[in-house]
């Protein structure tokens, strides 16, 4: 929980991640399945809050499938 030690990249335990991050990458979502851990989101200083907020509406479109 240390502010210095933070990093803006989330890792998510969802089912079958890498069939996740496939399909949110044909719809130009780059991210990646980490085996054991989940997929792994990390935006950039450069990605916009309407990207950000995409990538989290996307995957709970996905998960909720």
């Amino acid at each position: 929980q240390d502010p210095d030690r933070r990093s803006p990249m989330v890792v998510l335990d969802v089912p079958d991640g890498v069939a996740l991050a496939h399909r949110l990458g044909e719809r130009d979502i780059l991210l990646d399945h980490r085996p054991g851990a989940g997929i792994r989101v990390a935006p950039h200083f450069y990605n916009t809050e309407e990207e950000c907020e995409r990538v989290v509406d996307e995957i709970a479109a996905e998960a909720a499938r």
